[in-house]
């Protein structure tokens, strides 16, 4: 459950990051002059007022770009080590070897259990035993 708190922390501040980023930085006012424009009064950089939709959905092209690139990486590489699964695989084949050779041991031991139980009937005169 933690993992998965934190995996979200995670995506969301990458998410609030960017809009940071496209509020506070002077890069988005240098890749974008066109949506700001210099206040006389304060004498800074300021956007348009309707540039604010457009810097929005420029920050949300680079958000989903951030995001599919982070997606990819994250397939891209294995959560385990190719040597990690094969040890993973053989200790899974050893145990399930290990359990069918105890089942047949067991099998193999009422069986033969059951047949000495069964001569000792037919030694005393009683029935067999089906």
């Amino acid at each position: 459950m933690w993992k998965m708190v934190l995996k979200c922390f995670a995506w969301f501040s990458a998410v609030s990051n960017l809009i940071i980023f496209a509020f506070t930085s002077s890069q988005l006012r240098e890749w974008l002059p066109d949506y700001y424009i210099i206040d006389e009064v304060s004498g800074r950089t300021v956007p348009k007022a309707s540039s604010a939709e457009q810097i929005l959905l420029v920050i949300l092209v680079i958000e989903h770009l951030a995001l599919l690139f982070a997606l990819s990486v994250k397939n891209a590489i294995p959560s385990a080590p190719e040597n990690v699964r094969v040890e993973i695989q053989k200790r899974l084949w050893l145990h399930d070897e290990v359990a069918t050779n105890a089942r047949n041991l067991s099998v193999q031991k009422s069986s033969s259990e059951v047949t000495s139980l069964s001569q000792s009937m037919r030694l005393l005169g009683r029935p067999k035993l089906k």
